[in-house]
């Protein structure tokens, strides 16, 4: 197709140099000239204005900062809504306000041209990669054809509904993000280091959501379906905390030069880690055993699996086993004394590249936790990263909790590698 793109900035840039990859044939228009330069030497035309890229193409793409943007380029100052082809559609990526979106929408309607709203999640790493998750507003049929144009950008493209469903949806991505956020910052300070002990966080996530579910328009009965799913789910947002961890870790995959740990994960015979400058690689070792306490007795070791699972992904975030000051209790079930749990935490700053300042902690004095696990320090320390989570049965269950470390045969893999890729760089 041929496609009128504008705005080349952080996301626009190289999600236009995708569609260039894709064989679409671009114009492009931006006021900074080094991105003109960049797509022009990808193959695309740069033009000197917004108004000559729409010069006979089949859509326009615009990924701009905020709704006053968008509105000055479609209809108030380069007017495109007037200029653009009436056989073309619209397709704006900006987050903006779903109601200039439908304002914009309808003005563009009473010149025959359609539009949809197709805001996006996931952030420069996954413009680059092409694997950006689009959330899109507009008429079934239209966002069928060009639903391979955004399919060359991204990963996910799903129509949510009529033209600003799209940025409804981004809007409730982001509050979920932020109740995440507070959630787990305010549980911190109430006995959760939300691997293990998710308590605090549950009820506060309770209280943030359940009156907004209440408050809907939908028939009583599916409302409590939700509600008791969510109430009757034990530890229902350590599935966030795992999401929110894994999200945030991603975000660094790919950075050059960074030794900072974005995944830890078990199978029950291997460990493994993935460090940012190194992304798609594990280096594994042996998995560990987990210390703690059975739920019975009748358990010794010998029942015990080595780690299994991939939960530990929210000690890349700072959590569980490097959050063991803000939830002695859970500590204390291990056998650990307040002050051990204060040591514990003490002991992973050694190896964390800096602290979370989300996550102020009373037993610390109200420091923050420390954060991203840095190979090196780990490897200059001696100091292996501490992890939480649940001791399972061989013949299946959870049969207790405990603590074990990473180990350090990862680390020495890991930085064999980096060693290797980035010596004579």
């Amino acid at each position: 197709m041929k496609i009128s793109f504008i705005g080349l900035g952080i996301m626009g840039k190289p999600m236009a140099k995708n569609l260039l990859k894709a064989g679409h044939e671009l114009r492009v228009y931006d006021r900074n000239t080094a991105a003109l330069d960049e797509l022009k030497a990808a193959g695309a035309t740069v033009c000197a204005s917004s108004a000559e890229t729409v010069e006979g193409v089949d859509c326009v793409i615009t990924m701009l900062p905020n709704s006053p943007h968008v509105k000055s380029v479609m209809l108030k100052d380069d007017k495109l809504a007037e200029k653009m082809p009436k056989t073309a559609t619209f397709i704006d990526c900006s987050s903006i306000n779903p109601v200039a979106s439908r304002e914009i929408a309808a003005e563009l309607e009473k010149h025959g041209i359609d539009m949809l709203d197709a805001p996006v999640s996931g952030g420069q790493p996954k413009a680059v990669d092409g694997t950006l998750s689009f959330m899109v507003g507009g008429k079934q049929e239209v966002f069928d054809k060009f639903k391979d144009v955004l399919g060359a950008m991204g990963a996910s493209v799903v129509l949510c509904g009529s033209v600003g469903a799209g940025n409804v949806t981004k809007l409730c991505n982001q509050t979920i993000v932020a109740v995440n956020i507070a959630a787990l910052a305010e549980a911190m300070q109430m006995g959760d280091e939300n691997h293990t002990r998710q308590t605090a966080a549950d009820l506060l996530f309770d209280k943030i959501v359940l009156p907004q579910l209440f408050a809907l328009d939908l028939p009583k009965e599916q409302i409590m379906r939700t509600v008791q799913y969510i109430v009757e789910t034990p530890r229902f947002f350590h599935c966030y905390g795992q999401g929110a961890s894994r999200a945030a870790a991603i975000a660094a995959d790919g950075i050059e030069y960074s030794t900072m740990v974005t995944a830890l994960a078990g199978n029950g015979v291997e460990f493994g880690i993935k460090v940012a400058g190194l992304p798609g690689q594990w280096f594994t070792a042996k998995a560990p055993m987990m210390e703690g306490r059975y739920t019975s007795t009748k358990y010794t070791i010998k029942d015990q699996l080595p780690w299994l699972g991939d939960s530990c992904v929210v000690e890349c975030a700072g959590m569980g086993g490097l959050a063991a000051a803000a939830s002695p209790i859970v500590c204390n079930l291990r056998g650990m004394s307040l002050q051990d749990s204060i040591g514990q935490t003490r002991q992973m700053e050694q190896i964390c590249i800096t602290h979370n300042p989300n996550y102020i902690i009373p037993n610390l004095d109200f420091g923050c936790l420390p954060s991203g696990i840095d190979i090196r320090l780990v490897l200059k320390t001696g100091v292996c990263p501490a992890i939480h989570g649940g001791m399972f049965n061989y013949e299946g269950g959870l049969i207790g909790a405990g603590m074990a470390r990473v180990p350090m045969e990862c680390f020495q893999k890991a930085m064999k590698a980096f060693a290797a890729k980035y010596r004579e760089q």
